[in-house]
């Protein structure tokens, strides 16, 4: 096999056998010297020859060189006198041979020898490996070669391709002898590899096969006969069906350190440094590394190409063979050269993520610069997404770093960073020594508003609002807008920016210069709605950035703009998901779930919060967890699917949540869950005890955490109205009155409080805040009281349409509960005798376009059973208008009947009580 493309060379071998043999004192070819490349056949090339010789009549006489740095003075030499063909009274004559001082005599008794000998029988020499060779034998070689150009002596020279012998005048010698002649064995081209490939009967005979083979092994013998093993071995050659291809393996693996142990003695060290340095490798740098000069470097490199190891750009031709060499390695010399390495490159002004990758693997005496190299690095692959790696170089560069202050801005940077894959860990691993460093005085003030945002983030309330009293204690009271307002920084995934300069740090709405707006003035709303949007619009999503993106979707949410924080929402969870972000993804998710129950829509709320779930990549010891989970509970009991919400709430959550934003709305989800379950002194328990820690904490917001009506709630279910209008009237006292949904629920609830003729009007009240804030669970819950409230004052026609319409607007949100309580009689069967006509959102908004305000008057009022007359009386109009007014919307909307007019057109409802 391994003669595949050498018929030329042995023809020059075999000339020279056949001339040294019958020859008698003439001339021609007294010796051959073949190189080539690490285990490219020079060894199989000898034996060969060798064999034919013995075949002629010939004594052949061999021995190799050897690479141990120990071997003894000619220990070649040795080897051919100690052969059992030597002349055994020559061989007693040059014993001993370990004086070197004795080597020109010895070099004179082992040349008469080999001549007296070579006068009986012709006499072939074989020295393999002779790079190796020892300086004495090569001494005495030298002189045999010399002294026996008419004997009858043929010396074959067997030598590694850029490996000189160990005495360069050896090299020298040879030149000047006319009987010299120089054979170079080239690896195998595409024939011979294809040739070898065709005589095996286990490999099929497929036309790709060579090409790959060839390109895998460089036409290196020994690479390819373990290529062909590990192809064997495999199982591809013999299994139908299976794709074909080249399979490295361990063979081709051992392969490789063979031909390292094989060549000359800088090729292992060239090896080493260029699998640790990476290719490709100028020689200058290479040397540098491995210890030897360019020149000895540039002889390494190309006996690595001639051994099929490395492609003509001094690049390892396979990755598993530069794996072979760096596996190879001790532990402890690996990590040397690539601490050698970093510092190398690192003074030519290599990029940092190139320096970095060897100080990682290296993790060892890394200085000042080292750190400030794994820093740079860091946000380098951060802005390509490559997240675990910039962890890893921060980590790296926080254990050696001896500056305490530094050390804690990149465990907070850490922290950051690891919220994207991890929100856990970023708690766990990374926010204990930042915390430390405050508390000592050691944290930089540049560094602690990031850590109270991210403390913040985390529902560690008390520490934030702690971190924000160190900025103020050590700059003073002005640098609080830096950061944010405080509220702002304490509730960064849940604060409403009801004013402005609540969101000017993060939105670029109006900063403390800027002209002031009159809070609660439709500018100011304007001025807010717009920044916020502009900052949406133009910020990337990073990061630093996250907080202020979910505050600014939060702001548009809590505003009644729910129509305008859904798709942005949208937008920022499938860029989170395209860079792979499962942190990222769990807080837009469990945003995108919260916007759905405020809309209504509960089987989204359910879809989004369980994906948050999933985002996490272990479900235990993250308490940011709490947030979806509430909002999967809430969902679950709006539903009525109880068992669901039960198993959600029976999972063990750590006590550490209670102690947090995230514990809240955990409390409140359990106490709708007990009220929805009639479990009602264990709803309001659960209720205030969410009051008592909210106002604890300073984020007792109706808007977020509507506990009080919630607690109004469970007080009516106790009959206490005292109580329950008590808690209301308390909380439409508060700024968040004029959220369009906090004011409406606070309305329905008072109105079932107060005297029956009445509660129409106020219901009425509540029917159009809703209709404002966009929440149709919520709509639903006011139209039904309303149907009910016509219901007990005997207005029976009246109350089965409104109750109609707001079954309808139930179903359509996925309670079933709610639904079963308006209409008892129809369980999961769809009225369709009483809603008729088209129920869906596009109906909706084509009437909302299509109808004049005036015509939206008539159709509400007309929709919730209001007669012809009593439309004209309310409206100020003739009976005439008001039938020409029902007959134009009736074509416009394409429907023949009043029951099926949409309800919840966007209009003023006071007029329907």
């Amino acid at each position: 096999m391994i003669f595949a493309e050498r018929g030329a060379e042995l023809e020059i071998l075999q000339a020279a056998l056949a001339e040294s043999v019958s020859c008698g004192n003439g001339g021609g070819t007294r010796t051959i010297l073949i190189e080539g490349g690490v285990a490219c056949g020079k060894s199989e090339t000898l034996a060969l020859t060798g064999d034919r010789a013995s075949s002629a009549g010939a004594v052949v006489l061999g021995a190799t060189g050897s690479p141990a740095p120990d071997s003894p003075p000619f220990d070649v030499l040795r080897q051919l006198i100690d052969h059992p063909s030597f002349p055994r009274d020559a061989r007693e004559r040059l014993r001993p041979v370990d004086d070197r001082h004795t080597r020109t005599p010895i070099s004179q008794r082992f040349t008469a020898a080999l001549q007296e000998l070579a006068r009986e029988v012709p006499v072939v020499v074989t020295i393999d490996d002779l790079q190796y060779v020892d300086g004495d034998s090569l001494h005495c070689l030298a002189h045999l070669i010399h002294h026996s150009r008419k004997s009858r002596i043929l010396v074959l020279l067997a030598q590694s391709l850029d490996c000189p012998p160990q005495d360069p005048t050896f090299d020298t010698e040879l030149l000047r002898q006319p009987g010299f002649r120089r054979i170079r064995l080239e690896p195998l081209g595409l024939p011979g590899v294809a040739q070898i490939l065709a005589a095996q009967p286990d490999v099929p005979a497929d036309p790709r096969l060579p090409a790959e083979f060839h390109a895998c092994s460089g036409g290196n013998p020994l690479l390819l006969r373990a290529l062909i093993e590990d192809h064997r071995l495999s199982g591809t050659c013999r299994e139908p069906g299976v794709a074909l291809g080249v399979a490295p393996g361990a063979r081709f693996g051992q392969a490789v350190l063979t031909c390292l142990h094989r060549g000359g003695a800088g090729m292992p060290a060239a090896a080493k440094a260029l699998a640790v340095l990476g290719d490709p490798a100028r020689p200058e740098r290479l040397g540098q590394l491995a210890g030897m000069t360019p020149a000895s470097a540039s002889r390494a490199l190309h006996a690595l190409a001639g051994a099929g190891l490395l492609t003509e750009g001094f690049r390892f031709r396979h990755p598993l063979a530069r794996a072979a060499v760096i596996d190879s390695m001790p532990a402890t010399e690996r990590r040397s050269l690539h601490c050698l390495s970093a510092a190398l490159l690192h003074q030519e002004g290599a990029p940092a993520t190139e320096v970095a990758g060897h100080l990682l693997a290296a993790r060892d005496a890394i200085g000042p610069w080292g750190v400030a190299v794994l820093q740079e690095a860091a946000e380098q692959v951060l802005a390509e997404d490559e997240v675990r790696q910039a962890i890893a170089y921060l980590e790296l560069a926080c254990e050696s770093c001896a500056d305490d202050g530094l050390r804690a801005e990149m465990r907070i940077r850490l922290a950051a960073i690891t919220w994207r894959i991890n929100p856990a860990a970023a708690e766990e691993r990374h926010l204990a020594e930042p915390i430390s460093a405050l508390r000592a005085d050691r944290l930089p003030v540049a560094s602690v508003g990031l850590l109270a945002r991210l403390l913040a983030a985390h529902g560690r309330l008390d520490e934030a609002r702690h971190a924000l009293g160190r900025i103020k204690e050590l700059s003073g009271p002005e640098a609080e807008w830096a950061v944010g307002s405080e509220c702002e920084v304490l509730m960064p995934w849940t604060w409403h920016p009801q004013r402005s300069e609540c969101v000017g740090a993060t939105v670029g709405s109006t900063r403390p210069q800027d002209p002031p707006v009159v809070p609660g003035s439709a500018q100011e709303y304007e001025c807010t709605l717009a920044g916020t949007e502009h900052f949406l619009r133009v910020s990337p999503l990073t990061d630093t950035t996250l907080g202020p993106i979910v505050t600014a979707l939060k702001s548009l949410l809590y505003s009644d703009r729910v129509d305008l924080a859904d798709p942005w929402c949208t937008w920022f969870l499938e860029e989170a998901a395209r860079r792979g972000a499962p942190g990222w993804q769990a807080v837009f998710a469990s945003l995108r779930a919260e916007i759905a129950l405020r809309q209504g829509r509960l089987p989204a709320a359910e879809d989004h919060a369980r994906r948050a779930m999933r985002a996490f990549p272990e479900r235990t010891g993250s308490l940011f967890i709490g947030g979806p989970m509430s909002s999967l509970i809430l969902a679950y009991t709006a539903m009525g699917n109880y068992g669901a919400a039960a198993r959600q709430l029976n999972q063990s959550v750590p006590n550490a949540l209670f102690r947090t934003v995230y514990g809240l709305g955990y409390l409140r989800a359990r106490g709708r869950y007990h009220l929805a379950t009639n479990r009602i002194h264990a709803a309001l328990g659960d209720f205030l005890a969410l009051g008592r820690l909210a106002a604890r904490w300073g984020v007792d917001r109706p808007v977020l955490l509507p506990w009080r009506t919630d607690a109004a709630e469970a007080w009516l279910q106790l009959s206490d109205r005292d109580q329950a209008a008590r808690l209301v009237t308390e909380q439409l006292r508060m700024s968040d009155a004029d959220n369009s949904r906090v004011r409406g629920v606070c309305l329905r609830i008072r109105a079932m409080t107060g005297d029956l003729a009445q509660r129409p009007r106020a219901l009425a009240g509540a029917v159009e805040a809703l209709q404002r804030s966009g929440d149709r669970l919520e709509l639903a819950r006011a139209l039904a009281a309303l149907g009910e409230a016509h219901e007990l004052l005997g207005d029976s026609a009246r109350a089965a349409v409104v109750k109609s319409r707001a079954w309808r607007m139930a179903d359509e949100c996925g309670a079933g509960t709610l639904c079963e309580s308006i209409r008892p009689d129809l369980g999961d069967r769809h009225p369709a005798g009483v809603f008729g006509g088209p129920d869906n959102r596009a109906f909706r908004a084509a009437a909302e376009a299509k109808l004049s305000d005036s015509e939206k008057r008539v159709a509400v009022l007309a929709a919730c059973g209001y007669t012809n007359r009593e439309i004209s009386e309310r409206l100020t109009v003739t009976v005439s208008t008001v039938e020409q007014h029902l007959t134009r919307v009736y074509r416009k909307l394409n429907i023949s009947r009043r029951e099926q007019l949409p309800p919840d057109l966007q209009v003023g409802m006071g007029e329907i009580a």
